[in-house]
């Protein structure tokens, strides 16, 4: 009777073990269906009919060139939403002239994130935002994603990270 317990606890964890490394290793991840809706989207898309794409394993490598960051993001975010994506590198081109943001408006929405990192100052100038002070390490990224988000020339980082 103990053999036979055994056996059958041993026959339900290779069960599961087998279930787990099938799913896990590609069960649902479809490359040639995900790179046909690629092609789909960047066809019918003028802004995005140099763009082209790689597909491995679920992730995608974007490549070729757009006029606009504003095109750069809308064709990662296109990427992003079709089924068993499970990652985007996006190494699209920008050839076009690139938006960005006016220093005054710069100026206010640096104004905005900044008042939740007390310690951290900002100078906008030509584009070019330059921040000084001290942050918590954590909160570095955050800080960066956010101020990005203003689409600025760059972001000049004289922080030291605590």
């Amino acid at each position: 009777m103990k053999n036979l317990k055994r056996a059958y606890f041993s026959s339900v964890l290779t069960f599961i073990f087998i279930s787990f490394i099938t799913v896990a290793c590609g069960g649902g991840n479809n490359d040639a269906a995900i790179q046909t809706k690629i092609s789909s989207i960047t066809q019918t898309n003028q802004e995005l009919q140099s763009v082209s794409a790689t597909v491995s394993k679920g992730v995608v490598t974007l490549i070729g060139n757009c006029k606009t960051e504003r095109d750069r993001e809308r064709a990662e975010k296109a990427v992003e939403r079709i089924d068993d994506v499970k990652d985007v590198i996006n190494n699209i081109t920008v050839t076009g002239k690139v938006d960005f943001t006016a220093d005054n408006d710069l100026r206010d929405g640096a104004a905005k994130i900044l008042k939740k990192y007390k310690r951290v100052q900002a100078q906008v100038d030509n584009g070019i935002i330059t921040l000084r002070g001290n942050v918590d390490k954590d909160d570095l990224q955050q800080l960066m994603l956010d101020l990005n988000g203003l689409r600025p020339r760059r972001i000049d980082n004289q922080l030291v990270a605590e």
